[in-house]
């Protein structure tokens, strides 16, 4: 169809309205499964984010915008993913917490999928991390974030899904209180759940585990050591700036007998026992790496409530947050960051087009 051969990946133009709810403002942000659009209810005030369902495997008719698939996909394909994605997505709406963005709605338009969710108005953890402190989180400030997101994501994990895809541009600090929220669950899928062409495309080099690879995880099921080995390299970025090796390129060396390439040792400034749960959480074989979140967070050192009384450094108020409940975290972060930046942020107006 050579209308879809101008722009196979073209997103829907500003003034779209899916089912005459939601009208599309602009686009935010693209992957290889879906596009993310900043939106507007058609009757209520309030900036929504929706996700398009657009695999690979498929392109946009520019004259009917609906999906159509592509090379040797067939249109069943992409209906049994589409309805795949939909069905998944609003058992996501299950799944109430401060620290996972809230999914509003999810709807069918266009021959494919939309999820529609909060609009976190803020910045994305690498772009803060960078901001605040060059590229280098203090542990104790890590742990603060640290902290609502294990119960965020544990919650999810509770509802028997896995989000697999987590990195750090799908981790935003909110503006307001710079809270964490963990975003995008697009790719989400139940644990252990089958395979599809589009379920099987999701992996994101550096943050991604090898099992999560649609060629080389062959048929290796995912399980909560999925999202735990991405959340451990998103830390590892936190803590040194740096990516992490790719983890086919890992286990490749590993099958061939060749040393790890990325070797975990002491981080300056960061206490043994937390680089040690990275590590742990970053282990090639998935039998290796904590099984679940509640054995890793035991694995950090987050400390008692009368330990934390009894410190006084500096960070204080940010250890205190991380054992404080995912509402004083984000409190006592915004607190700390509001005194740090107060003369900066005087003169610079909030990025509006982060993408969500």
């Amino acid at each position: 169809m050579n209308d879809m051969e101008t722009d196979s990946r073209m997103a829907l133009p500003a003034g779209t309205l899916l089912q005459e709810k939601y009208e599309i403002k602009d686009e935010l942000g693209r992957g290889g499964y879906g596009l993310t659009y900043l939106a507007q209810h058609a009757g209520l005030e309030g900036k929504r984010a929706v996700k398009e369902f657009f695999p690979t495997f498929a392109a946009r008719d520019q004259a009917t915008k609906e999906l159509r698939p592509t090379g040797n996909a067939t249109l069943g394909d992409l209906q049994n993913d589409v309805r795949k994605f939909y069905d998944e997505a609003r058992c996501l709406e299950q799944c109430q917490h401060r620290n996972i963005v809230r999914v509003y709605d999810v709807l069918e338009d266009n021959g494919t999928a939309y999820i529609v969710m909060d609009y976190e108005d803020g910045k994305r953890l690498g772009d803060w991390a960078q901001e605040q402190f060059n590229g280098k989180v203090p542990e104790s400030v890590l742990l603060s974030l640290l902290s609502p997101l294990l119960d965020g994501l544990e919650a999810v994990h509770g509802e028997n899904f896995l989000h697999r895809d987590i990195a750090p541009d799908n981790i935003i600090i909110r503006n307001g209180d710079h809270s964490p929220v963990l975003l995008d669950f697009g790719a989400a899928r139940p644990a252990g759940g089958g395979r599809s062409k589009s379920v099987t495309a999701i992996f994101k080099p550096n943050y991604s585990p090898p099992e999560q690879d649609s060629i080389r995880g062959g048929e290796v099921r995912q399980g909560a050591y999925t999202d735990i080995y991405a959340l451990s390299a998103t830390l590892y970025n936190a803590m040194t700036g740096e990516k992490p090796v790719d983890g086919n390129t890992r286990q490749t060396a590993k099958i061939n007998g060749h040393p790890d390439p990325m070797r975990i040792g002491a981080v300056e400034g960061y206490s043994d026992k937390f680089v040690s749960a990275v590590k742990n959480g970053m282990e090639i074989k998935t039998d290796d790496r904590p099984q679940n979140i509640a054995e890793w967070r035991k694995m950090f050192p987050f400390k008692t409530a009368s330990q934390l009384k009894e410190d006084n450094s500096g960070w204080s108020g940010w250890k205190i947050a991380a054992v404080a409940g995912a509402a004083l975290a984000g409190a006592a972060a915004g607190a700390y960051l509001k005194d740090k930046t107060a003369n900066a942020d005087e003169n610079r107006e909030d990025d509006e087009d982060e993408e969500n």
